[in-house]
């Protein structure tokens, strides 16, 4: 048959689907297909290869008609002519010399128009956003003293700042141009724009539960930080804010939810546990903290139930020596280890010894005492 009487390419060689790696296997029509039905394992598998060179091809959807190329496109290789009736079953020869299969032609060209549909309506958008832009700010000229003119850039209705407006450093008045001899005009500042910084602070500078909250997160990823060496997370989950709000309303402060944080955090790292990732996690342990205040007794003349709120420092110490004295547990971070019964104190040790001789179990204090 000569190239005249050959039918013409069912895809245009102006269509792109670069970038697109892959197309929609049907599996139903697949099934049913002859291919399916008469096809050995290598006959299959050079069909499918032959497939994905096809969808890769310019124009896609197309082989060349070349027998050492379909080959090694196929992968069957010395197998290729054993294979290739059954492999090439659905590819036509048209008139520019090219094998084109009907039906990943038919997938080359939905793809082709699902693409310029997503780039029109990519188009639209910006245009819109651009629009919307466009009118939320004008251009004002401004002349003071008839020697300085100014410009300026405001902004109307719900737009939103800039960076430097958000940073707090933007100026709406710009000097561009001042008569001869006549001093630098000065930026003129808006009290109306203010970083963003500020504004968390006077929101949380007016709801003081708010603080609260925000500070009891805090002091879960410190401990996070110091009991499992852990980086701190780069922000707060989502549930965090609301936990914490539903403990203080539930009768929590800071220092009762840093000594719940803290017990736990030991716990979890003496068994090999993860870290936890949301203040979530502790729901219960906080409930039971409420119901019954933790009591402990320590050798500073203060009262038991007063003493962790009191010196969050020492309630610290007193988490990491009692795991240690109970587990042999001691992070490096923690400076040197509390030292053997009749000992010398390290001058590189942090922990208060008094707290250290007060936990130690009572058999080791005695030997202590026998040595001495």
């Amino acid at each position: 048959m000569s190239d005249s009487a050959l039918p013409d390419p069912p895809v245009s060689p102006d269509i792109d689907i670069t970038g697109l790696d892959g197309f929609m296997l049907n599996v139903q029509r697949l099934f049913a297909s002859e291919l399916w039905a008469l096809s050995t394992g290598d006959e299959f598998k050079a069909a499918l290869g032959l497939w994905g060179r096809a969808w890769q091809q310019s124009p896609a959807g197309s082989l060349p008609d070349d027998e050492r190329v379909l080959s090694a496109f196929s992968g069957a290789g010395s197998k290729w002519k054993k294979v290739r009736d059954v492999a090439l079953r659905g590819f036509v020869k048209c008139s520019d010399g090219r094998l084109y299969h009907a039906v990943l032609c038919e997938d080359v060209r939905n793809a082709a128009k699902k693409r310029e549909a997503f780039k029109e309506r990519t188009k639209a958008a910006t245009e819109a956003r651009k629009s919307r832009v466009a009118q939320r700010g004008d251009d004002v000229t401004l002349t003071i003293d008839d020697d300085v003119t100014l410009n300026v850039t405001s902004v109307q209705g719900q737009g939103q700042l800039s960076k430097k407006e958000e940073q707090g450093k933007a100026l709406a008045l710009v000097p561009v141009a001042a008569s001869a001899g006549s001093p630098p005009a000065q930026p003129m500042p808006r009290p109306d724009i203010v970083s963003m910084a500020d504004r968390g602070a006077a929101i949380v500078a007016a709801d003081p539960e708010l603080a609260a909250a925000k500070a009891i997160i805090a002091a879960f990823d410190e401990v996070q930080e110091e009991v499992f060496a852990e980086r701190r997370r780069p922000y707060p989950a989502s549930s965090d804010l609301t936990a914490a709000r539903l403990w203080l309303e539930a009768g929590a402060d800071l220092e009762l939810c840093r000594w719940v944080f803290s017990a736990q955090a030991q716990k979890m790292l003496s068994a090999g546990k993860e870290p936890p990732k949301s203040l979530n996690f502790h729901n219960e342990d906080i409930r039971n903290a409420i119901a019954s205040p933790p009591k402990r007794d320590f050798p500073t003349g203060i009262s038991p139930a007063e003493q962790p709120r009191t010196d969050p420092v020492r309630e610290k110490w007193f988490g990491r020596l009692e795991n240690y004295f109970k587990t042999g547990l001691w992070l490096p971070s923690w400076g040197e280890k509390p030292c053997a019964p009749g000992g010398i104190r390290s001058e590189r040790a942090e922990y208060p010894e008094d707290l250290a001789n007060e936990l130690r179990p009572t058999s080791s204090r005695d030997d202590k005492t026998e040595a001495a």
